[in-house]
C-alpha cells in the first residue's frame, strides 16, 4: 500500500472510533463493527512497512463496468446539425442584436427606496414571510433608469464605453455605448458608417436611442422606459410625470349638452298640437 493510502485508512478508522454511539450509523450486514475495526488495524500494521516500488503493479485494480449494448428502436434516423450551421447559430447568439439585460443605476429615487412590504413581490420574499420563489424586487424599487451591464461592448470595435477618458459633450457621445431600442444593437456612435441620418436619443433611458440605421430605414418603435417609471411618476413630489393628453377645459359632456338642448327648445302647448 502507498503511504497516502495508509494515512487515509488510519484517519478513517480513528474517525469511526471517535464517533459517539448515537452517531454511529452502522450499515446493514455488519454484525460486529468493533471487530471489523480491530481487523482493519491489524491489516494496517502488517502493511506499515510496505515497499513503495512494489506497490505499483501497473495493473488497474478498479475498472468501469462494461456497458451492455442497448437495443436501438428501428425508426426514422434523426438528422444531425452540420458544423457550418452550428457555427452560424453560435455566431448569431453572440452578436450585439441580442437584447442585453440592464442593471440598476443605484442612484434614482426608486433604487434608494426601501421595500414597501405590501406588494405581491414583497409578500413572496422570505424576509416578509413568503416562500421566496419569484426572486423579484419590490415594485416600488424597480429602477427608473437601468444602465447597460459592464460586459456590454461595441458591435464594431469590440470595446467598452470610453466617455470617462475624454472631455466635451460631442466627444463623449461619440465614444459612449448606445443601445438601439429597435434592433437592440450596442455600438459607439463614432463607429457608425451610415451618415445619411442622425440617431434619435431617448432622454428617459440612459445609453438608449434609435440608431441612424433604423432611423434611415424608417423603422419606428415604442419609446423605452425603465420598469419603475410608472410607479415613480405616481409618487407625490416626483420629478417624473406621465404625459397625459391635454383636454380642453371648455369641453362639455354629451349628457350635459342634451340637457341644455332640451331646456332651450320651447315646449309646444297642447292647443298648438291640435291645430
Amino acid at each position: 500500500l502507498f503511504r497516502s493510502e495508509l494515512k487515509g485508512l488510519k484517519a478513517l478508522v480513528e474517525k469511526l472510533e471517535s464517533l459517539p454511539e448515537n452517531k454511529k450509523c452502522v450499515p446493514e450486514g455488519i454484525d460486529d463493527p468493533q471487530s471489523l475495526l480491530e481487523n482493519m488495524k491489524s491489516v494496517l500494521k502488517e502493511h506499515g512497512e510496505d515497499d513503495q516500488i512494489l506497490a505499483v503493479s501497473g495493473v488497474p485494480v478498479v475498472s468501469w463496468p462494461k456497458k451492455s449494448p442497448k437495443n436501438k428502436g428501428v425508426g426514422r434516423p434523426k438528422g444531425k446539425i452540420s458544423t457550418s450551421s452550428a457555427v452560424k447559430l453560435a455566431a448569431n447568439r453572440t452578436t450585439a442584436g441580442a437584447r442585453r439585460r440592464r442593471t440598476r443605476c443605484r442612484k434614482c429615487e426608486a433604487c434608494l427606496r426601501t421595500e414597501c412590504g405590501g406588494c405581491h413581490f414583497c409578500k413572496d420574499m422570505k424576509k416578509f414571510g413568503g416562500p421566496g420563489r419569484m426572486k423579484q424586487s419590490c415594485i416600488m424599487r424597480q429602477c427608473i433608469a437601468p444602465v447597460l451591464p459592464h460586459t456590454a461592448v461595441c458591435l464594431v470595435c469590440g470595446e467598452a464605453g470610453k466617455e470617462d477618458s475624454v472631455e466635451g459633450e460631442e466627444e463623449k457621445f461619440n465614444v459612449m455605448l448606445m443601445e438601439c431600442s429597435i434592433c437592440n444593437e450596442i455600438i459607439h456612435p463614432g463607429c457608425i458608417k451610415i451618415k445619411e441620418s442622425d440617431g434619435l436619443v431617448n432622454d428617459e433611458l440612459p445609453n438608449c436611442w434609435e440608431c441612424p440605421k433604423c432611423n434611415h430605414a424608417g423603422k419606428t418603435g415604442k419609446q423605452k422606459r425603465g420598469p419603475g417609471f410608472k410607479y415613480a411618476s405616481n409618487l407625490p413630489g416626483s420629478l417624473l410625470k406621465e404625459q397625459k393628453p391635454n383636454r380642453d377645459i371648455t369641453e362639455v359632456p354629451e349628457a350635459a349638452k342634451r340637457k341644455l338642448e332640451l331646456e332651450e327648445t320651447p315646449q309646444k302647448k297642447p292647443e298648438d298640437r291640435k291645430s
